[in-house]
């Protein structure tokens, strides 16, 4: 590993480390997990790219919750509608019982947003603990990317949308969730961001889910969670849909992404 790298790289361990804590156990009704799910590159199981298909013309989403799940969106649809080349990559990811598949091609300015990238870390790891600043994971990725999650839901549209937490829940589930992040870090993560990183981290993500925001006419309910870039949960019958775009530097660009998206996978 490069040494410019190595702060991204702990930055990332930490992260996953933290948002596993900070959103385990977080149900939403259907017993399965609430909490957003990262892009498919970045999951524990992920598999070689392999080469993009069509899907077959079922309009059942489950019917893709196998190894088949990249046949879900075929690559026209992206090129027609976001412009994207033929030769995108397209790698699925199974964990459990989800299946993922993330599509990826490289923006236009890759170079420079690495660039960009790399000097925001560094600066940020010269930085006392108390005074890092958060940095934006749509503005720091080289690729445009959408990543897309089905697993099996018994939530119906009445209790699939997690209700807000109080502040004292909050506060709470923050504590639980900093204390299990301190046993999953390593000594240097918890070095890299300061005695009391941890719950501040954890807080911040607990903080964000609790802002997810409801969205109206798609499947039978729906909503975005703020979260790492974000993302967009979908009930459709028994299927709970996760996609995780990023397509622009802003959070609307983003939802409206998604949403067309979401609307590519039922044609």
């Amino acid at each position: 590993m490069k040494p410019n790298q190595r702060p991204f790289a702990l930055f990332l361990a930490c992260s996953g480390a933290i948002l596993l804590a900070a959103c385990g156990g977080s149900g939403n009704g259907d017993g399965t997990s609430s909490a957003p799910t990262a892009p498919a590159s970045q999951q524990e199981a992920s598999t070689a790219s392999t080469p993009a298909k069509q899907r077959a013309d079922t309009g059942n989403l489950a019917s893709f919750m196998g190894d088949n799940i990249c046949d879900v969106l075929p690559v026209t649809a992206l090129q027609q509608a976001f412009d994207a080349p033929a030769d995108l990559k397209v790698q699925p990811s199974s964990f459990r019982k989800n299946f993922s598949c993330n599509y990826s091609w490289p923006r236009p300015d890759a170079e420079e947003r690495q660039q960009a990238m790399m000097d925001e870390m560094m600066k940020n790891a010269r930085r006392k603990a108390g005074e890092k600043v958060k940095l934006d994971l749509r503005k720091m990725s080289t690729d445009f990317s959408v990543s897309i999650m089905l697993q099996k839901s018994r939530a119906t549209a009445a209790n699939f949308i997690p209700p807000k937490l109080t502040e004292k829940q909050l506060q709470e589930r923050i504590k639980v969730a900093a204390e299990a992040a301190n046993k999953r870090l390593t000594d240097e993560q918890r070095k890299a961001i300061g005695k009391d990183g941890a719950e501040g981290i954890a807080g911040g993500m607990i903080r964000k889910t609790n802002e997810r925001v409801e969205i109206e006419g798609l499947g039978d309910a729906a909503y975005w969670i703020p979260l790492m870039g974000g993302s967009l949960n979908v009930l459709d019958g028994t299927v709970h849909v996760s996609i995780t775009p990023i397509m622009a530097d802003d959070e609307q660009a983003n939802i409206e992404a998604a949403k067309k998206i979401f609307t590519l996978l039922k044609r």
